[in-house]
């Protein structure tokens, strides 16, 4: 069976959970070994300022804090195959991505992720597989600090943890499948390909050490070395092959090397880089 019909729309699947749950671990990496793969993060369609507050903080966990109205536009243009232009907010450093109708032309599944996506209804409808993973209010606390600080605590504990939990079971009750967060992230990323791998047959969905070979047009969408060819690499960068074959070469917003065990060149999105949708071609970074 070929899922990828040129006249039939995309597939879209969802993942969704609390913060630090591992939906972003599993999303980015089934990007970076399906190169059909194309992530929409809900995090893109937040408004620049938050309308909301719980317990005296300003309250970025509520629904009424992202662009829903928005963010259901673009799902639907691009369940259709039509291009959309997203724009994040300033304090995301205000970036303007565009996926064009022909980045869809190889039939790709679009996933959405995000912590709130299944308490939308009309959001909710539009996804054809609903993946929840599942992660104490414990795990969410630990993993929030180790990635961003114990100065974090209050917030995550006042805050975070509350909030999403009067999401927390009306998400769970519109997914196919719960996923045990729990796990660690090679077995939450494991039991997430294993089940679109059942459910979406054709598909072959691979999670391994190899990633996908960038060429030139591609959209880059995580920050894993990407093998590409040498006339493919940006003009600059091509102009500094004698250092480029011994040190890393950082531009604005890709990064490039040469894989000294290899002997081949490689390209990666910067791990500063926000959002994680950009594309690669020749124009100057």
């Amino acid at each position: 069976m070929n899922i990828f019909n040129r006249n039939k729309p995309q597939i879209i699947v969802g993942i969704c959970g609390r913060s630090c749950s591992g939906k972003g671990a599993a999303t980015e990496a089934l990007a970076c070994n399906n190169h059909y793969v194309l992530l929409l993060q809900s995090d893109y369609y937040f408004y620049e300022k938050t309308p909301c507050s719980y317990k005296g903080y300003a309250c970025w966990e509520h629904i009424n804090c992202i662009d829903f109205d928005r963010l259901i536009h673009d799902v639907i243009s691009l369940g259709k195959g039509e291009g959309i232009t997203v724009r994040t907010p300033s304090w995301r450093s205000r970036e303007k991505v565009q996926i064009f109708s022909k980045d869809l032309r190889m039939g790709r599944i679009i996933i959405v992720e995000g912590y709130l996506i299944f308490a939308i209804n009309k959001l909710v409808d539009l996804l054809d597989y609903k993946i929840f993973i599942d992660a104490s209010d414990g795990t969410i606390l630990k993993r929030r600090q180790e990635r961003d600080g114990f100065g974090v605590f209050n917030y995550v504990h006042d805050v975070v943890i509350p909030v999403s939990k009067e999401y927390e079971q009306v998400q769970k009750d519109a997914a196919n499948i719960i996923i045990d967060g729990e796990k660690s992230k090679t077995d939450v990323v494991r039991d997430v390909s294993q089940y679109l791998q059942q459910e979406l047959s054709g598909s072959d969905f691979t999670i391994g050490q190899s990633a996908w070979k960038v060429h030139h047009g591609d959209l880059v969408q995580d920050s894993v070395w990407h093998p590409i060819d040498f006339a493919d690499l940006k003009d600059w960068v091509r102009n500094q092959k004698e250092k480029l074959d011994h040190e890393e070469l950082k531009g604005h917003t890709f990064r490039y090397r040469k894989n000294l065990q290899t002997g081949t060149y490689e390209v990666r999105l910067s791990s500063q880089r926000k959002p994680r949708i950009c594309r690669y071609n020749r124009e100057s970074t």
